[in-house]
């Protein structure tokens, strides 16, 4: 029996013209979910989260899975990451951070913006951004406190004042350390003196506290309590409701307590004994110690990630859940001299040091070195918020550090 070709001819167009039509009313709501995910790594994370997951029910049932999200975070990431369990970690947030750091300081060439504040006249030894960034507090050796205004409007090109409000004379002494608790703002001098200062009220002088020593750090421990840490080794408690003596002083470290940082509901300390300690204030006692090889003259949490910066330029990464210190790893920065601050986040790990450079970390177990950015003085300071990168000098001088993707288009 032999088949008409013209037949067979017409059935195989007919296929074909079948499969075509179907394509052709493909979408991205009816593809399948796999080719669609596809699509979606090839574009960022920011865009993914803000527009195409509100597209549609669709697009938002298909984008929210946290697995696809740690997925995309790894394959860009290989390594452990975090490096410290976090419970409920949201990957969407955490992809979009992480990629966007990386567009902004590890793409090459990067042009990194200074903007310049000008407002004191000799080193800044402490900075403290608040409200989200919005706002920065300094203060230095000329013993005054500056309150400045951070927006997009600032520009690199020239030296610029946005200043709120500038209290001369606020201490007796340098001015050594910073903290806030919503609109009030606190400041620890080497005139032994902790001092409120009201915001809302032009920056008016709400109480004043007495320390037997210097007072090198400071944090507030809830809207009535504020601990210090001071020259003479002692821990203070102040209650803003009774001035001016600590209502509790608390002994651990043998030298000078250099740094303090809120752990959940606990504190941590720093001392030049080299040794890291987390608090219990409610029971007036630490629950756990750690001996470091080297003293940190920095300490700060963030998402779980305890990480101290030490005088010979190392980092150490400690868990502190469960009350329980644990060191994780330490890591070599490259700086040449002592880490003065250092700031975890998700995206990154923020250094600084009397080196005279700021540098930008991965922060996993790879710490990868994504920018490095040298300056002509020592830097004395460094804070971190909402992607707003603020560092201080020796030399009078606050710069806002903002990276931006060179068009290379541009040059050719």
């Amino acid at each position: 029996m032999t088949t008409n070709s013209s037949e067979t001819n017409d059935e195989t167009n007919e296929t074909k013209n079948g499969l075509d039509s179907t394509r052709a009313d493909w979408n991205l709501v009816n593809i399948p979910p796999e080719i669609f995910l596809q699509i979606c790594s090839f574009l960022p994370a920011s865009f993914i989260q803000q527009t195409l997951s509100q597209v549609c029910s669709v697009f938002q049932q298909r984008l929210d899975d946290p697995g696809w999200w740690k997925l995309r975070v790894h394959h860009q990431w290989p390594g452990k990451y975090p490096m410290i369990d976090i419970p409920d970690l949201s990957w969407v947030d955490v992809c979009v951070e992480r990629e966007e750091i990386a567009r902004r300081w590890r793409e090459r060439p990067t042009r990194v913006e200074r903007i310049h504040l000008v407002g004191h006249s000799t080193s800044v030894d402490t900075l403290h951004l608040m409200q989200d960034g919005s706002l920065l507090v300094s203060g230095g050796r000329d013993r005054s406190i500056i309150l400045w205004k951070i927006d997009e409007s600032l520009k690199a090109e020239e030296e610029r004042r946005p200043i709120l409000k500038q209290v001369l004379n606020a201490h007796q002494g340098w001015i050594w350390s910073i903290a806030s608790r919503d609109n009030v703002i606190c400041s620890a001098s080497w005139d032994n003196k902790v001092t409120l200062w009201s915001m809302n009220e032009d920056m008016r002088r709400i109480v004043d506290f007495k320390c037997k020593a210097a007072a090198l750090c400071v944090q507030f421990i809830d809207e009535s309590l504020i601990a210090v840490g001071c020259y003479n080794k002692a821990l203070c408690i102040f209650d803003r409701r009774a001035p001016p003596h600590p209502v509790r002083q608390l002994s651990f470290h043998r030298k000078p307590v250099l740094d303090l940082c809120h752990v959940g509901d606990a504190l941590a300390s720093t001392g030049e004994d080299a040794v890291v300690a987390l608090w219990d204030i409610r029971a007036d006692k630490p629950m756990s110690s750690l001996k470091l090889p080297q003293y940190s003259l920095c300490i700060s949490y963030a998402e779980g990630h305890l990480v101290a910066g030490d005088k010979k330029g190392s980092i150490h990464l400690m868990d502190p859940s469960d009350g329980n210190l644990q060191l994780i790893k330490s890591f070599e920065t490259g700086h040449e001299r002592g880490i003065k601050n250092a700031m975890f986040s998700l995206g990154a790990i923020f250094t600084c040091s009397g080196d005279r450079s700021v540098r930008v970390f991965e922060p996993s177990e790879r710490f990868g070195l994504l920018h490095k950015e040298q300056f002509d003085s020592e830097i004395s300071d460094l804070d971190y918020c909402n992607s707003v990168l603020a560092c201080s000098t020796t030399d009078h001088d606050i710069y806002i550090l903002r990276p931006t993707a060179v068009d290379q288009s541009s040059s050719v």
